[in-house]
């Protein structure tokens, strides 16, 4: 792992995405699937 850049949080979506890191622990979070980050209590064609 020499020439990783410590500044960056290794493992994250952001670290591959805007730090440019290709090491395994980024390419394995961008692999992951989404997050749900929120659910709909109430599907879009029935709320007012």
């Amino acid at each position: 792992m020499a020439g990783r850049d410590p500044e960056l949080a290794h493992g994250s979506k952001s670290a591959y995405r805007f730090g440019h890191c290709r090491c395994p622990e980024c390419r394995e979070a961008k692999a992951a699937p989404p997050l749900p980050w929120r659910q709909r209590s109430q599907p879009v064609s029935t709320r007012r």
